[in-house]
């Protein structure tokens, strides 16, 4: 029975789907073989929700290489198990596939041209919507298949990455008896009708989640957006970004002025939509805590439920202490408070592995400029650029305060200012890599100068690639491993509480003055 949290997000789900195709070599097929499929009245179910479905009957591999392309911009992937079509060639030219038993082999190199082109960065939904019988079969083979099974978990008639889901399901055919032989396999049973239905449930199971819905309810605005988004950004304005451009020192300043302008109006966008999230929190909480949950706080018994957790998640906190212990009827200390403030997170989690490691992903989101990893291209040293010692044992972190101004346009060698970060407690946390805590010295004294000249050509410290990662050379020869980017705001109050540091005044003055001005 799907839960209430569920079914909103598959109403956000069902607004974000839009494109679905088939690939089924006898979809045009009127003749009543049992492997027939109607793409008729395939295709009419998909319309009266709104959706767009393209069917597609491939008659060789020719013609299956051209799916390729347009599977990466589907939403969603159906792909029929059998199909009997003639090998003209084989889709990768490297693939060992049996060519002599087509059945499978064709579905399956689709497959994994889909996950492959996926990786860990795409989201993508395939089902397998097939006349076979035998679907804990096919799911054996296509896990067997991958090209990276390990990043993968399977399931009945499921297999599932974080991005991706593989989905088997049996046709109708209008057969009440089909698979009677064994009643679990009933519920993989699908009708044309239903497919829709399937489809919308399947993909909320890859995106059942606050923060998945909310990003899929950004991105459906900004699609029914795009005119006023083009609107905003109109060619009228070409003859005057020219202008700016050719007016700037660097040229290419132009360009990261735009994508500023372009994400502060989507930003403007989102703000005026008023997203209304507290049902949604209201839900979560409902579905994901069950029943009672009895904690200890310092030497306190609390118990949590659903509905005094949704009140207190939900109401403004003028007093946390007073607040927490009014909600809870319990009564705390301002250590207990502490404790309270550290570890709520696990109250809506099954482990604190699992809190430890959903508090992590959350502190990067906020603070990490660099989100979307692995990185296209070389990062620069700039304000808020994190370094390692490349090599070193001692896990010596620096982070850059060079303001973003004297971080461009360098002809000759520069030198860079960095503050020193380690992992004695301090009152600014940086989280990198599982969970390591970084604090910044930001003592006078501890500041660090270090020389870099620009590659050739470029005006800016660029780093280099070394297998998987990035470093910076220094004019002395020594390396610096990238670690990641602050966003700007974070790296600017690391440079301003620096910089609070070195106007303070030290003064000689009477020192039974200094203690009585203190102490009153």
């Amino acid at each position: 029975m799907q839960n209430i949290f569920f079914q909103l997000s598959k109403d956000i789900a069902d607004k974000f789907i839009q494109s679905i195709i088939f690939v089924d070599d006898n979809a045009y097929d009127n003749s009543p073989s049992k492997n027939a499929f109607d793409a008729t009245v395939v295709s009419n179910a998909f319309a009266k929700v709104g959706k767009i479905c393209a069917i597609y009957a491939p008659s060789n591999t020719d013609e299956i290489k051209y799916y390729l392309d347009i599977f990466k911009k589907a939403d969603v992937v159906i792909l029929d198990w059998s199909l009997s079509i003639n090998n003209k060639a084989s889709i990768d030219p490297d693939d060992d596939a049996d060519k002599d038993d087509p059945r499978g082999a064709f579905t399956i190199q689709m497959i994994d041209a889909i996950t492959k082109d996926a990786g860990k960065e795409k989201l993508k939904l395939i089902i397998i919507y097939t006349a076979e019988t035998d679907l804990g079969g096919i799911t054996e083979n296509i896990y067997n298949e991958l090209s990276d099974p390990t990043s993968f978990k399977k399931n009945v008639c499921t297999i599932e990455s974080k991005n991706i889901r593989i989905s088997i399901r049996a046709k109708d055919q209008n057969n009440p008896k089909k698979f009677s032989y064994n009643e679990n396999l009933k519920q993989f049973v699908c009708s044309y009708v239903d497919l829709p239905n399937l489809v919308t449930d399947e993909f909320t199971n890859l995106t059942n989640g606050l923060l998945p819905d909310f990003a899929l309810t950004s991105i459906s605005l900004i699609r029914d957006n795009i005119s006023k988004i083009i609107g905003t950004f109109s060619s009228d304005l070409d003859a005057a970004y020219l202008g700016n451009k050719v007016l700037l020192k660097n040229p290419d300043d132009s360009r990261h002025l735009l994508i500023k302008n372009f994400g502060e109006s989507l930003i403007e966008l989102l703000e005026n939509a008023d997203l209304e999230t507290s049902t949604w929190i209201k839900t979560w909480i409902i579905d994901h805590v069950n029943g009672v949950k009895n904690i200890k706080i310092g030497a306190s018994p609390v118990r949590l439920n659903g509905t005094s957790l949704t009140k207190f998640v939900l109401s403004p906190k003028d007093d946390f202490k007073k607040d927490f212990c009014d909600v809870f009827k319990v009564k705390l200390s301002n250590n207990d408070i502490d404790l309270v403030k550290s570890n709520f997170s696990s109250y809506f989690s099954q482990s604190e592995s699992d809190a430890k490691k959903s508090n992590i992903g959350f502190a990067k989101l906020t603070h990490h400029k660099n989100i979307f990893l692995p990185l296209r291209h070389a990062p620069f040293l700039t304000l808020g650029t994190i370094v390692k010692e490349y090599g070193s044992t001692s896990e010596s972190y620096l982070v850059c305060i060079q303001q973003k101004c004297d971080s461009v346009r360098i002809t000759d060698k520069r030198a860079f200012l960095f503050l020193p970060l380690n992992q004695c407690k301090g009152d600014y946390c940086i989280i990198i890599g599982d969970g390591t805590r970084l604090f910044v010295d930001k003592t006078s004294y501890s500041i660090q100068t270090i020389t870099f000249s620009p590659l050739q050509d470029d005006t800016i410290i660029k780093a280099q690639k070394d297998k998987n990662s990035f470093f910076f050379k220094a004019k002395d020869g020594s390396r610096f491993e990238w670690v990641v980017d602050l966003k700007e705001m974070h790296a600017q109050r690391i440079l301003m509480n620096y910089c609070s540091q070195l106007s303070r005044i030290g003064l000689d003055e009477s020192e039974w003055l200094r203690l009585t001005a203190k102490n009153q």
